[in-house]
């Protein structure tokens, strides 16, 4: 049976893992992203237009009514 010195050790590990580990995340995820390049921009907006431009779906339309 460990005694309590070892789980104390343990859990000061533990601690010291979790931070490095939230330490390394920060870094690799970075809020600072790169805009999506403008290929992928200009198909966005695309769909964009094309959903702004289609028409309601039958089953859209009657359950809107219902509501």
């Amino acid at each position: 049976m460990p005694d309590s010195s070892s789980c104390a050790v343990s859990e000061i590990h533990t601690r010291a893992i979790c931070d490095e580990i939230g330490e390394r995340l920060r870094f690799m995820l970075d809020r600072t992203q790169a805009s999506p390049p403008p290929r992928i921009l200009a198909l966005l907006l695309q769909l964009q237009l094309a959903e702004l431009k289609a028409p309601l779906a039958e089953g859209v339309t009657q359950a809107s009514a219902a509501a």
